[in-house]
């Protein structure tokens, strides 16, 4: 017992290990069209067991229909309709279907989604998501498109839109809506499918489900040829194929060529349409699809007939036939037939033409479709009229026409049914048109009464708006008008001041001269020569002080002229410091002169600076106290040249380095005017600097007297 329980143990262990090893495999995306498909797939099958093996299993199965080889993929089929798993069971039947709708057998594709597929999925929902329940439904409704149940193909189609939207797919409502265009394209209503085909577009806007994308350009293609519009629909073949070339799908682009074959067909560009006809063939061959061989080696014979090419037309005639006995699509075979006998007819072989119309006319009546029995009868009645066989030709005229008649019948109930769901959707049409346009009305009256209000209240905030402006201005106006005021008073008592200050500056040295005057004609003097010195010298200082208000006032006025030329900044230098160092020498002071300067140029009235520099050294000479030391550092820094002259104590206080530049201001003005200064020198030197575009400020200096620094710009070359 305990060994049979540790045998029992490792057989258990030993199924864990094989479980763990088999590999996974998603086979969602496969790509039946490559080559080495069925390759693929026989690995993932013998590398997979359980459920995953069965539906590689379901994969071989497609990968073989897809081939047109039906009875391989149905024996492969067929057991799996009894799975254990239910999902593999209802993806068999499934499948099947698809097969059925491939070799045209609609019925029978309808009856297995109605009998098998759909009472299986309703009993598992869980084995699904939402987007598959939808593909079931829209299979459903393109098999029952094709057995012309319209209303029924329709609401399969709605629920498959509902199941769609729920699992937000938009390539899934594309696909929905594709197939309602082309249900609304068989029905004759272009606008309708246009409008679905345009929603698939719309659909697909943000998608990357290009399969989905190329089907919907496709669909558009077939819905412009048909209405005619040759343009449109070879646009948009060419974007279908220019897609499917970019997925490699050898199929699809065969199919696409196909179109563009029969496109250029309908143009009469007959040697286009043969290019693009065998290439469709080659990938037809290629992808291995015989029931699509055989329609487009059919559609190249037709282009042969029309080039007046009888062999080549044969040719086609027989390798369709080829084709088409790998089928076993029986639709296929009847449409060979079909074109054999046009063949025949047209040369008169009317044996063999026979032939080929009975069997023509016993695939129809086997498939069991009624739209295409009629022609086949009209086929036989043609030949055996040609064979002189009048009763049999009256016979079979007879059943084409009783066809024809419920045809007609069944096309006027048809019509009949369309008118009353026309009138029905006019009635209704006609309920919304006037529910639309009361809504509109009242849209209208709320949009007028809103654009009234906003109208007010605009007319509110440009009111108060304006208000605002003209107060602002008003009040803007008054405090220009006070500004002015102050301005004016300002100017007023600075022009006193500036009057009174000449005056006094004027009549000091008036009354030392009145007084020598005096003294002269007195004979008080006993040193006449030195008082007519002393006069002489107050005239000079008369006149300095005049030349200094003239130049201050030309200033002012915006009449300064400089004769701006020119100049290497070094050579100056170097031309006036000999100069400069001999009035310092001459005042008993130090003298040191730095002259740090390269090929600097300048646009400079070079006697007006040097009459900056004089007048600045002289007021150092003048306020200097002895012994004393003046220097004089010139240097260049981004751009600019930088003049400095400092001179020994004493010095200036902080609070009246800006006031010194202003006229007439003086430190000590006694003392001042005992040394001679008018006052306006260093007024005079600030607007020949500004002149300039240059600075001018003071500082201390570091020698404890003044620090008087320039700064202008070098001339850009």
């Amino acid at each position: 017992m305990l060994y049979f329980r540790r045998y029992i143990a490792f057989f258990l262990l030993l199924c864990c290990l094989t479980q763990a090893k088999a590999q996974t495999y998603d086979l969602t995306n496969f790509n039946f069209a490559a080559s080495d498909a069925l390759a693929q797939l026989t690995k993932i099958q013998n590398n997979t067991t359980g459920e995953q093996q069965a539906d590689a299993t379901i994969s071989i199965a497609t990968l073989h229909w897809h081939r047109g080889r039906y009875d391989q993929a149905l024996a492969i089929l067929a057991p799996l309709k009894q799975s254990q798993w239910p999902k593999i069971t209802i993806m068999a039947w499934f499948e099947e279907s698809l097969i059925a709708q491939n070799r045209n057998h609609y019925a029978e594709a309808e009856r297995i989604m109605l009998e098998h597929v759909h009472p299986l999925v309703n009993l598992n929902l869980t084995l699904f998501t939402t987007n598959e329940q939808a593909n079931f439904y829209r299979m459903t409704g393109i098999y029952q498109r094709n057995l012309s149940k319209y209303d029924l193909a329709k609401q399969n189609y709605q629920i498959s839109l509902e199941l769609y939207s729920q699992s937000n797919r938009p390539s899934g409502m594309a696909r929905i809506y594709n197939a309602l265009g082309v249900l609304a394209e068989t029905e004759l209503d272009y606008d309708q499918a246009l409008m679905y085909q345009l929603n698939a577009m719309h659909a697909l806007s943000n998608s990357q489900d290009l399969m989905t994308i190329s089907a919907n350009f496709y669909n558009l293609g077939n819905l412009y040829m048909k209405t005619n519009d040759l343009t449109q629909a070879e646009h948009f073949y060419q974007k279908a194929l220019k897609i499917d070339l970019a997925r490699k799908n050898s199929k699809d682009c065969a199919f696409d060529y196909s179109q563009l074959a029969k496109l250029a067909h309908k143009k009469g560009q007959l040697k286009v349409a043969v290019e693009y006809n065998e290439k469709a063939i080659e990938l037809f061959l290629k992808a291995d699809a015989p029931a699509a061989t055989t329609q487009t080696y059919l559609q190249l014979a037709d282009i042969y007939k029309d080039l007046a090419n009888p062999t080549a037309r044969f040719a086609n005639l027989n390798h369709a036939q080829n084709s088409a006995m790998l089928t076993n699509d029986t639709f296929a075979q009847g449409r060979v037939h079909s074109h054999f006998f046009d063949y025949y007819l047209e040369n008169k072989a009317l044996n063999q033409a026979l032939s080929h119309a009975e069997q023509y006319l016993a695939i129809t009546q086997s498939l069991n479709n009624i739209s295409l029995v009629r022609p086949a009868h009209e086929k036989l009645a043609d030949v055996l009229a040609l064979k002189q066989d009048f009763s049999a030709a009256y016979s079979h005229l007879k059943l084409a026409y009783q066809q024809y008649q419920e045809d007609v019948s069944s096309e006027r109930i048809k019509e009949q049914e369309k008118s009353k769901k026309d009138v029905n959707l006019l009635q209704e049409q006609l309920k919304v048109s006037q529910l639309q346009q009361n809504e509109k009305a009242q849209q209208q009256i709320i949009a007028t009464e809103q654009a009234t209000k906003k109208w007010l209240v605009t007319l509110f905030f440009l009111s108060l708006l304006l208000f605002s402006v003209i107060i602002f201005n008003i009040w803007q106006r008054r405090k220009m008008a006070l500004l002015r005021n102050e301005l004016s008073e300002q100017l007023l008592k600075q022009k006193d001041q500036l009057l009174a200050d000449i005056s006094h500056e004027l009549r000091t040295p008036l009354t030392s001269m009145k007084l020598q005057v005096n003294a002269l004609q007195h004979n008080l003097i006993s040193d006449v020569q030195s008082s007519y010195s002393q006069m002489n010298q107050k005239v000079i200082d008369i006149n300095r002080l005049i030349s200094d208000i003239y130049e201050l006032a030309q200033s002012d006025s915006g009449h300064l002229v400089l004769n701006q030329q020119s100049h290497v900044a070094a050579a100056l230098f170097e031309s006036w410091q000999h100069e400069f160092a001999n009035y310092v020498k001459d005042h008993d002071f130090n003298w040191q002169c730095e002259i740090n300067l390269q090929q600097q140029t300048v646009l400079w009235d070079c006697d007006r600076i040097k009459q900056v520099l004089t007048n600045l050294i002289a007021n150092s000479c003048l306020y200097t106290d002895k012994p004393g030391t003046i220097t004089l550092s010139v240097y260049a820094k981004n751009h600019f040249i930088i003049i400095s002259i400092n001179d020994t104590a004493p010095g200036v206080p902080s609070d009246q380095f800006e006031q010194i530049f202003e006229r007439l201001y003086r430190v000590e003005k006694s003392r001042s005017r005992q040394l001679g200064g008018s006052g306006l020198g260093l007024a005079i030197c600030k607007n020949l600097i500004h002149a300039h575009q240059g600075q001018i400020r003071a500082t201390a200096s570091p020698l404890g007297g003044l620090k008087i620094s320039i700064k202008l710009p070098v001339c850009n070359k």
